[in-house]
């Protein structure tokens, strides 16, 4: 099962990022997790040109899933998706140090902390359910979960919207979009009105992330090989649909699935990864009204899982689970990418995550 490498794509961070060619460079460890191996690869980045320098790996106690920093950057969360379990690693020192390793349930496919980063919100793919634990102020999760919510088949991702007021749990199989209340200073959920948003048979939304400044949500759709972006309300937190656009090019006939998507810092372009047609999907959003329009596609390792930005916006980093390798791109005018190296990574590497530089 995946390893998870990074989010910040879904991270909750509002603070304005580095376009394209700033002033302001970033020095990173790039971190990805396998599949098949209970490790998470790192890599030194240079933050001039964006290549990667291979590091000690980091050992995990099981097979990693999803992980995401917080804004600041000082704590790693990370699911272990065989073993049902979810961990938090404090980044402080010259090595991640493991601070808590609970029981949560059976494949915890996605993770997130809530706005204000005292709970961490998790989505269950095979036990379908939800979960809410608490985190003190050390970033050590509770025993047991503040809340656990059964939703419906395959929940495979979770996201507070930035007012913090609501939650949004998209469903591949089920083919539905759960829709919560969230009272963050207790951590509880409750339904929405409605409280799911059902979406046609072969659907299949995925992961979803907010427009930094827009009222509009993006969630890309598994089986129907799409895009779809809504509409928010800040008052009432119910979504409405938009529109959508596929993520193939026109007449393409090759099996595929969506496994990621990626909307730049600078909210001005979208990408998804494509499995099957092996590419990125780029597409250009719309500054008023956060509409996507397509820009082509790039070619990319086999299988690309999950895709990251660097927060200063200026480097993109693929993991291609059936290739083995980690593509690094860097990201032009329009959102081009432009291709800079492929590393050998590991076995079926999985997800990608840009954390803090470390010695």
């Amino acid at each position: 099962l995946p390893v998870l490498l990074a989010v910040l794509c879904n991270s909750p961070a509002e603070s304005p990022a580095q376009g394209p060619g700033s002033d302001k460079t970033v020095v990173a460890t790039v971190y990805v997790s396998f599949a098949g191996e209970t490790r998470l690869a790192r890599f030194r980045q240079d933050p001039e040109t964006g290549e990667l320098t291979p590091r000690p790996s980091v050992a995990l106690p099981g097979h990693a899933g999803a992980l995401m920093t917080n804004r600041s950057r000082s704590h790693l969360f990370v699911a272990l998706r065989e073993e049902g379990r979810l961990c938090s690693f404090s980044l402080a020192g010259p090595e991640p140090e493991l601070l808590s390793n609970i029981p949560a349930g059976e494949d915890p496919a996605y993770i997130a902390l809530d706005r204000a980063e005292r709970f961490l919100l998790t989505a269950y793919y095979v036990s379908n359910k939800v979960t809410v634990h608490a985190l003190d102020p050390e970033g050590r999760l509770s025993a047991e979960p503040v809340q656990s919510l059964a939703t419906d088949r395959c929940a495979h991702g979770i996201l507070a919207d930035r007012s913090n007021r609501f939650v949004y749990v998209p469903h591949t199989a089920a083919n539905a979009i759960f829709q919560f209340r969230f009272d963050a200073r207790r951590g509880l959920l409750t339904p929405n009105e409605p409280p799911v948003l059902q979406r046609p048979e072969q659907t299949g939304p995925r992961h979803l992330v907010f427009h930094p400044r827009l009222p509009v949500v993006y969630v890309n759709n598994e089986q129907e090989s799409s895009v779809s972006w809504y509409a928010w309300e800040d008052g009432v937190g119910t979504l409405r649909l938009l529109g959508t656009r596929p993520t193939l090019p026109a007449g393409e006939q090759v099996a595929n699935s969506t496994a990621d998507l990626e909307l730049h810092p600078d909210g001005l372009t979208l990408y998804c990864a494509n499995r099957g047609h092996n590419s990125l999907a780029r597409f250009a959003v719309d500054k008023g009204t956060g509409a996507l329009t397509p820009l082509g596609h790039q070619a990319t390792e086999a299988g690309p899982r999950e895709v990251n930005v660097t927060p200063d916006g200026r480097f993109l980093y693929v993991a291609g689970e059936g290739s083995g390798k980690l593509a690094a791109y860097r990201i032009g005018e329009q959102g081009r990418l432009a291709p800079l190296a492929t590393y050998e990574a590991g076995r079926q590497p999985f997800w990608v995550l840009v954390g803090p530089d470390r010695p």
